[in-house]
């Protein structure tokens, strides 16, 4: 506004009384205030980011901005040395290029390759995110088990949906029984605290304990325990849900919480003791609850993502849907075709273990162990 003000006073400026002159001087120092102020963003921004690539740019504008006010300040002073510089130029061919003009395109042909180079660095670190991103959901496909395998005396199908490129769920089923001993299974379902990157490694850190674990216990309480321990100062402010279930080919079965939700059987929620989640604290210890699956029973275990579906006006899914879907014994993919129905908003895993005749091994392939939103 102070510039078409200016402009508009120069017009008139043969017709100029008093009160027109005034009004230009008070434009004039406007505009050229305004150019300080400008100088002083830029200035102030480039000291904050710190980002040394801005410096051209920078330059080139406190270079482009200072004209002006610094050409108004030596006419003040000297008036015939403020008219040579204002007329100072140079000749190219047919055109006469003023200094003023010059400045300006070197602010302009800095600021476009200041974009280019930019734009050039975000396209390449783009792709080196992609690729992290790639590199992690390979470890997390070979992670998160796509084939169970055959074990007598229980059927177990599970399904596994991440909410984006890789996820924060995990879980592992682990055949237990050598010669001569009874079969049976170890089952591990949990979910690391965040999304992304950061969960993926840390899933990572957690199924290599674990299996290391399984090979010298199958206490549940005890492979908490050392999951905790490991744990410790390396979820970087972050934690993780997990509950672990023993369960043999006759139903006997022994389970241990951290922070996880509870498992559902035949529908029923089943109650087991709290604790706190992994990674938070060095005193934290889990009991166990031992119970027997009769046969054909089944034991759904799930994820928060369940309970956290949320739908379009914001509503959660709830515990209260929860248990009216799990009333009627819903196979795993009606749970995840459910919830998802109403809206996903987190990881989603759903494992189910049913206790069927001794006779009756069956082998599972994962329902959806997509790594990717399907």
């Amino acid at each position: 506004m102070a510039n078409l003000a200016d402009c508009v006073a120069i017009v008139f400026w043969r017709y100029a009384g008093l009160g027109t002159r005034q009004l230009d001087a008070v434009t004039t120092q406007v505009y050229t205030a305004l150019e300080f102020y400008l100088l002083f963003l830029v200035g102030f921004g480039l000291l904050r980011r710190k980002t040394w690539s801005l410096a051209p740019l920078g330059i080139a504008a406190i270079v482009s901005g200072l004209y002006l006010p610094l050409l108004s300040a030596v006419t003040l002073v000297s008036p015939a040395a403020g008219e040579k510089i204002g007329r100072w130029s140079v000749q190219i061919g047919g055109y006469r290029i003023s200094l003023e003009t010059m400045l300006d395109w070197m602010f302009l042909f800095v600021l476009v390759l200041n974009i280019t180079l930019h734009q050039i660095w975000e396209r390449r670190r783009q792709a080196e995110i992609e690729m992290e991103i790639k590199s992690a959901q390979e470890v997390q496909h070979i992670l998160i088990p796509e084939e169970i395998p055959a074990i007598p005396g229980l059927f177990v199908a599970s399904v596994y949906k991440p909410a984006a490129e890789v996820g924060g769920d995990f879980f592992q089923v682990i055949p237990l029984g050598e010669k001569g001993q009874e079969s049976g299974a170890l089952v591990v379902v949990g979910d690391v605290s965040g999304k992304g990157l950061k969960a993926a490694m840390t899933v990572s850190l957690i199924v290599g304990t674990l299996r290391t674990l399984a090979e010298y216990t199958r206490d549940p309480a005890e492979i908490l325990l050392g999951l905790n321990r490991r744990l410790l100062g390396r979820t970087q402010d972050g934690f993780a849900t997990c509950l672990v279930l023993r369960i043999n080919a006759n139903g006997g079965a022994a389970l241990a919480n951290a922070g996880h939700l509870a498992p559902y059987r035949d529908g029923l929620e089943l109650s087991v003791p709290g604790s706190l989640p992994l990674g938070l604290s060095s005193d934290a210890s889990y009991d166990e609850v031992h119970f027997r699956l009769q046969e054909s029973e089944t034991l759904m275990l799930i994820t928060d993502g369940v309970l956290e579906a949320r739908d379009p006006q914001g509503e959660l899914y709830g515990f209260e849907r929860i248990a009216t879907l799990m009333s009627g014994r819903p196979t795993v993919e009606h749970v995840v075709d459910a919830t998802c129905g109403f809206g996903q908003e987190d990881d989603i895993t759903v494992v189910s273990i049913t206790r069927t005749a001794v006779s009756e091994p069956r082998i599972v392939i994962s329902l959806s162990p997509h790594l990717a939103p399907g």
